[in-house]
C-alpha cells in the first residue's frame, strides 16, 4: 500500500460540506427568483431566476497525498472544532469575503459575495410506508415566508393531500403489479390533479412520479435548465450524496494500490463531467501514470449538459499542473473488451486496474438500465478474477444512489418496490429541505426538478420494473470476487465529511464482509458504496 507524505492543498475543494440551514444561507445569501415564475410569458432573464453564487473555501476536506504505504493523519492535524476553522460564520457576521470558485477548472475563476440571514429549521421525526398515510405528514419545515411569486397549497388542502395520496399511490403499485391497466390509469388522473411541484414531500414525490408538472413547474424545470452548470456546483457542494460517494470510493483505490504498481488504468462506467477524478490525481501526486476510459454506451447521446472533450480537456489541464502523466480516452465496451484482452498477452504485471461504477447519484442526473450496470461488473470481474492467476491485480468500486439493489431484496412486487421509492426518495426530499431554508424554495425545486425528478419519473416505467424483476441484483456480478473491506480510517473521513453528529447524517459500514459504506439520512440509507477485489 502506499504512504502519506504530507496534504496538499487543492486547486478546488470538493469535500466542502454545507449541512445545515446556515452554511446554506452564506453559500446561497445572494440567491434571487424573479416574479417570471408566475408566467411563461416573461423570460428575459434566466439569472434573475435562480443564481448560485461561489463557495466558501474554508470547509476543504482534501486526499491525502500517497507515496509508498498508506497511513492517515490525526483529525486534529487538519480538521480543528473551531467553528471559526470551519468557515461557518455566525447569526452576528453577516458577510464572507470574496473567495476562488471551487470549481475553477470547469468553468474559470467567479468571485462573489454572500450574506447571511438568520432562519430556523423545525426538526420531527419520521418513519413510514405507503402502508400508513398518516406516517406521511409532511416533517419539513414550515413555509415562513416565500416570494409572492410562488403559488403554494392552503394549508388545509395539503395536509388533506398528505393522508390521500400515499394509499392512491399504493393502489396504484398494486393495480399495475395485477395488471389492472385501466383502474392504474384513473388512480394516475386522481394524483395528478391534486399535485405539483409546490407542495409537500410526498405531492412532490406524486408530480414527478407521475410527470405532472402543472404550467408553472413545467416553466421552472425549463429555465433550471438553462443554468444547469450553476445548479449542479451547487447540488454537488451543498448536498453530500455525491462527495461521499466519491471520497469513499477513491480512499478505498488508494488503499488497495500496491507496492509495486507502475501505472493505474482506470474504466468509468459513466464519467459525466470527471468530477470524482481531480482529487484523486492531486493524492497520487507524481509517481504514477495514469490512463482514464470512460466507457460509452450504445444508446448515449451526447450529453446536453457535459461534453466528453471539454472534460477530457479540464483533466488534462489539472494533470498537466500536478506533473501527471494521464492519457484519457472514451471507448464503448466491446472496444475496451478487445482492448483488456490485447493487455492480458502483454501481461502488464505493473499495471493496476480500477473499474469504477456511479449509478443512480442524483447529481448525474441520467438513469442508467441495470442491464447495463450488471454487464460492466461481470466484465470487470471476468478481468480481475482472470488477472489473480496471471499476478495482475484491480479493484471495482460500485456506488449507489437509487437505492434499488437495496429494495430489491425486500419486494415481492412492483407494488412494494414503488413503496420502498417513496421511503427512499421521502429521505431525499427531508434532506434537501433541511439544507435550504424556506426563503430558499424556489432554489430547492428547481434542483429537485433538475436532480430528482429523472429517477423518480422512471418508476412508473412496467418496461424498467420488468427488468431489474428479470435481471436480479447486479451484485450477484462479482460473487466470486474477494470483498475489500472499507478500512476505519476511510469510514472515520467519511463521517467527518458529512460531520456526522452535528447534522443528521450517519455512516456505517455495513455487510458481513464490512465491503459496504452506507449513508444514511435520519436513519434511512440514501447512497451506499461497494468494493471488491
Amino acid at each position: 500500500m502506499m504512504q502519506q507524505h504530507k496534504l496538499v492543498q487543492q486547486s478546488w475543494q470538493y469535500y466542502n460540506t454545507i449541512e445545515s440551514p446556515l452554511d446554506m444561507d452564506v453559500f446561497m445569501g445572494d440567491c434571487e427568483f424573479s416574479s417570471s415564475f408566475t408566467t411563461t410569458e416573461d423570460s428575459s432573464d434566466v439569472s434573475s431566476i435562480l443564481s448560485f453564487p461561489t463557495m466558501t473555501a474554508d470547509d476543504l476536506f482534501p486526499l491525502p497525498v500517497y507515496g509508498d504505504r498508506i497511513s492517515f493523519m490525526s483529525p486534529s492535524e487538519y480538521y480543528s472544532p473551531n467553528s471559526d476553522d470551519f468557515g461557518l460564520i455566525s447569526i452576528d457576521q453577516v458577510s464572507s469575503d470574496e473567495i476562488e470558485n471551487v470549481f475553477e477548472w470547469m468553468q474559470g475563476v467567479e468571485r462573489s459575495e454572500t450574506s447571511l440571514p438568520s432562519e430556523n429549521y423545525i426538526e420531527e421525526e419520521y418513519e413510514g410506508s405507503l402502508s400508513s398515510s398518516t406516517k406521511f405528514v409532511d416533517a419539513a419545515p414550515e413555509i415562513i415566508s416565500v416570494q409572492p411569486s410562488l403559488v403554494l397549497p392552503k394549508e388545509d388542502m395539503e395536509m388533506d393531500n398528505q393522508l390521500i395520496i400515499p394509499p392512491l399511490l399504493k393502489a396504484y403499485g398494486e393495480a399495475i403489479e395485477n395488471g389492472q391497466a385501466e383502474l392504474a390509469e384513473v388512480i394516475l388522473r386522481c394524483v395528478k390533479e391534486k399535485v405539483g411541484p409546490m407542495g409537500s414531500t410526498v405531492e412532490r414525490f406524486a408530480c414527478y412520479l407521475f410527470q405532472a408538472l402543472d404550467k408553472q413547474g413545467e416553466y421552472l424545470k425549463e429555465e433550471s435548465n438553462k443554468i444547469y452548470g450553476e445548479a449542479f456546483r451547487a447540488f454537488y457542494q451543498i448536498l453530500p450524496y455525491g462527495r461521499f460517494a466519491h471520497l469513499t470510493a477513491n480512499l478505498a483505490i488508494l488503499e488497495a494500490i500496491p507496492h509495486d504498481v507502475e501505472s493505474i488504468h482506470i474504466i468509468d462506467f459513466d464519467m459525466g463531467d470527471g468530477v470524482q477524478w481531480p482529487s484523486l490525481f492531486e493524492a497520487l501526486g507524481r509517481g504514477l501514470a495514469v490512463r482514464l476510459t470512460s466507457i460509452k454506451w450504445k444508446g448515449d447521446c451526447d450529453s446536453p449538459q457535459w461534453n466528453f472533450e471539454d472534460t477530457k480537456r479540464r483533466l488534462y489541464t489539472h494533470a498537466q499542473s500536478l506533473g501527471l502523466k494521464l492519457r484519457v480516452e472514451e471507448m464503448d465496451m466491446e472496444e475496451m473488451v478487445i482492448e483488456m484482452m490485447k493487455m492480458k498477452t502483454m501481461n502488464l504485471k505493473r499495471e493496476w486496474l480500477v473499474f469504477n461504477c456511479t449509478v443512480g447519484l442524483p447529481h448525474m442526473s441520467r438513469v442508467r438500465s441495470r442491464r447495463v450496470v450488471t454487464e460492466f461488473l461481470k466484465i470487470a470481474k471476468d478481468m480481475i478474477y482472470s488477472q489473480v492467476s496471471n499476478s495482475r491485480r484491480g479493484i471495482i468500486t460500485l456506488a449507489e444512489g437509487d437505492g434499488v439493489e437495496e429494495r430489491m431484496r425486500n419486494c415481492s412486487g412492483y407494488g412494494s418496490f414503488l413503496d420502498g421509492s417513496l421511503v427512499h426518495f421521502h429521505a431525499l426530499f427531508q434532506s434537501m429541505e433541511w439544507h435550504f431554508p424556506s426563503h430558499l424554495t424556489e432554489a430547492r425545486i428547481a434542483m429537485e426538478c433538475l436532480f430528482f425528478a429523472p429517477y423518480i419519473s422512471s418508476l412508473p416505467c412496467l418496461g424498467k420494473w420488468e427488468e431489474i424483476k428479470e435481471g436480479g441484483s447486479a451484485l450477484k456480478s462479482v460473487t466470486e470476487l474477494e470483498s475489500w473491506k472499507f478500512s476505519r480510517e476511510n469510514l472515520f473521513q467519511a463521517k467527518e465529511m458529512v460531520k456526522e453528529g452535528n447534522s443528521m447524517y450517519s455512516v456505517k459500514i455495513e455487510g458481513m464482509d464490512e465491503n459496504v459504506m452506507s449513508l444514511h439520512w435520519r436513519g434511512t440509507s440514501i447512497v451506499r458504496v461497494s468494493s471488491w477485489r
